[in-house]
């Protein structure tokens, strides 16, 4: 009977251990779980946001196939009158390059931008554009670019960008904080990049370098007429 009961004893240990054991592991797969969750949803506010570049690059395309290889200017005036402007983002939809953003569908807005998450997101622009000229009424000339394909046409403006409007938000029809010629680029995204679409009208997440020009990368604000 000492035997037995012994046996049973040590067969009760043995299974509390084994619960322990099973506890752990599903501890710790859940942990790698939901690390890769982490990171699935960081890869897809990636791409949506080069998306969102693509998009409005097809529509920068379509714009200058009609002006003669330009693009917009950063702010285009419809009349005399001051109040009478419109800012590259919403000429573009004025003039149906591009629709208007809805709460699905925010293209002028990064999903890692922090007003991504407010009730109102399509109205935000977290892209700047940079025409390559500081006269903001004239049209940017992509046929003078050398190196359209490193050369900024739109970059990420927002936190944690040192320059980046903190007051108020920018808003995609709206002229303030639509035009940047210098600076960096900087951490935007969680794997340490920004998005930027090119003067060649392609779209990558380029990694943050403080300052522009750099040794470090080829990407530039500036462009060297031909």
């Amino acid at each position: 009977m000492r035997k037995t009961r012994d046996f049973h004893l040590s067969h009760a240990a043995f299974t509390l251990m084994e619960l322990l054991v099973v506890i752990v592991i599903l501890t710790v797969l859940s942990g790698m779980t939901f690390a890769v969750v982490v990171k699935v949803k960081q890869k897809a506010k990636e791409t949506r946001c080069t998306n969102n570049l693509r998009q409005i690059g097809v529509a920068m395309g379509a714009y200058a196939a009609d002006n003669n290889d330009n693009f917009p200017p950063n702010i285009e005036q419809e009349s005399s009158d001051e109040m009478n402007e419109t800012v590259w983002s919403a000429a573009l939809v004025s003039r149906h390059y591009l629709p208007e953003p809805t709460h699905d569908n925010p293209f002028f807005l990064c999903p890692f931008d922090p007003a991504a998450a407010d009730e109102y997101a399509e109205a935000y622009r977290s892209y700047a554009y940079n025409p390559g000229t500081a006269d903001e009424m004239k049209e940017a000339i992509r046929g003078n670019v050398e190196g359209l394909a490193t050369t900024i046409l739109l970059a990420e403006w927002f936190e944690p960008d040192p320059y980046a409007p903190t007051a108020e938000h920018a808003v995609w029809d709206s002229e303030g904080w639509s035009i940047r010629t210098t600076g960096g680029l900087y951490k935007h995204h969680p794997g340490g990049t920004s998005g930027v679409l090119f003067y060649d009208l392609h779209a990558e997440n380029v990694k943050a370098c403080a300052s522009l020009p750099s040794p470090e990368t080829p990407v530039k604000w500036t462009f060297e007429t031909k």
